[in-house]
């Protein structure tokens, strides 16, 4: 079966093309304000959850930034038509197809554990405990 296409009101910078482009497994940006490495996150993140029942994070330092920086972002970018629920408490958005996309602090390590994700994008990685890739998501 083909996989689904999910049409977003996004326009990649060119710059955020090249990295979406680009196949490795693990991706780093190093960019400055403005270059709109926050928006990039949500779209690979929704981009992720095309591929049905998975589970993809948003991780911010903490649990409030997340809330702050992306949460109704995240909701603008998404179609409503194919949002099944949303859950503003623990910030996750269930999809027609099952798949999730929650928005995670690492401030409360403990909250990250378990789970089999498909995909994680980490905000401000250099401000989470360095632990917290090695030991819990990776």
């Amino acid at each position: 079966m083909p996989a689904k296409v999910l049409e977003l009101p996004l326009t990649l910078t060119p710059a955020q093309e090249a990295i979406d482009a680009c196949t490795a497994r693990f991706k780093a940006v190093e960019a400055g304000r403005r270059f709109g490495k926050t928006e990039y996150g949500l779209f690979a993140s929704c981009k992720a959850a095309a591929a049905p029942d998975t589970d993809n994070w948003y991780i911010a330092p903490t649990y409030g930034q997340a809330k702050e920086i992306a949460w109704r972002r995240l909701l603008q970018i998404l179609p409503p038509s194919i949002i099944k629920k949303k859950h503003e408490t623990s910030l996750t958005a269930t999809l027609v197809n099952r798949s999730n996309i929650s928005l995670k602090g690492s401030d409360n390590p403990d909250t990250l554990r378990g789970r089999k994700l498909w995909s994680v994008t980490v905000e401000e990685a250099s401000y989470h405990r360095e632990y917290i890739w090695s030991d819990i998501i990776r």
